[in-house]
């Protein structure tokens, strides 16, 4: 994939498609829209633009751990939503 877009990019095209506050994104905070919204981009991150784990879990203020569960989520909500990989164009 050529012109790849940036992790900062990434997070703020999904949080302001989701409506999702960056703040409460990188909180402690855990409601579905918000865990949905980490999923998503820590899948995208690691699968579709090649991120360490490490590099997100920094972005996203969690664990390594933490991301492992999020990307899995993620794969299971791309798998229900292709759309979800338009925010890499």
């Amino acid at each position: 994939m050529k012109n790849q877009i940036s992790l900062a990019e990434l997070i703020t095209r999904v949080t302001k498609d989701r409506e999702i506050d960056l703040k409460d994104l990188l909180s402690s905070k855990r409601t579905q829209g918000i865990s949905n919204t980490r999923a998503i981009i820590s899948y995208l991150a690691a699968i579709e633009l090649r991120n360490s784990g490490a590099k997100i879990a920094s972005e996203l203020n969690l664990s390594e751990k933490s991301v492992s569960r999020c990307i899995e989520r993620g794969k299971k909500l791309l798998e229900k939503d292709k759309n979800l990989l338009e925010y890499l164009q």
